[in-house]
């Protein structure tokens, strides 16, 4: 099974794991970031001086229940 690498970027803030807004969005198929809010409320973060983030766990909560998301990309973060 050959892994499909999206995330090269993770930011740790206080040992929390963040994924780029825009690769989790790429990864899960939306238009926008915009769009990737608007249903999944919430997950998108706004902190200081940074892009939009989406947590780790957030973004693999989300895989494991898109069945089609998780047969594209083969494994969860």
């Amino acid at each position: 099974m050959n892994k499909i690498s999206l995330f090269k970027t993770r930011i740790v803030i206080e040992d929390k794991i963040y994924l780029l807004a825009k690769d989790v969005r790429k990864a899960l198929g939306y238009k926008s970031i915009d769009q990737l809010q608007s249903e999944h409320s919430e997950i998108v973060k706004h902190i200081k001086d940074l892009p939009a983030l989406v947590l780790e766990s957030d973004f693999n909560t989300i895989l494991t229940s898109d069945i089609d998301a998780i047969k594209k990309l083969k494994h969860i973060e």
